[in-house]
């Protein structure tokens, strides 16, 4: 009888040490996908056009430094356009 009550005592409590193993794991494999799957870089610019323009006219930036900068934002907020494709022939 003691024998059997150690045996199934020794049983649950290896039974719950794989869940809480397993438990732990997932959340482990969940955290690092949502590392894996987020954007490094923020969903805004740093500055604005706006910001850009009133950096400019201030003088705190050249205007080739000006037109570089609008450059990299229009760029980073536009999608690219996909290739036009020819009207199929008739």
């Amino acid at each position: 009888m003691i024998a059997d009550s150690s045996l199934s005592g020794s049983i649950i409590f290896w039974g719950i040490v794989i869940v809480l193993i397993i438990v732990v794991g997932l959340l482990i494999v969940l955290y690092v996908k949502r590392m894996l799957l987020s954007d490094d870089a923020p969903n805004h610019p740093a500055f604005t056009l706006s910001d850009l323009r009133q950096m400019h006219k201030s003088g705190k930036m050249t205007a080739e430094e000006f037109e570089r900068a609008k450059a990299k934002i229009i760029g980073t907020t536009t999608a690219p356009r996909p290739p036009a494709n020819p009207p199929p022939p008739k």
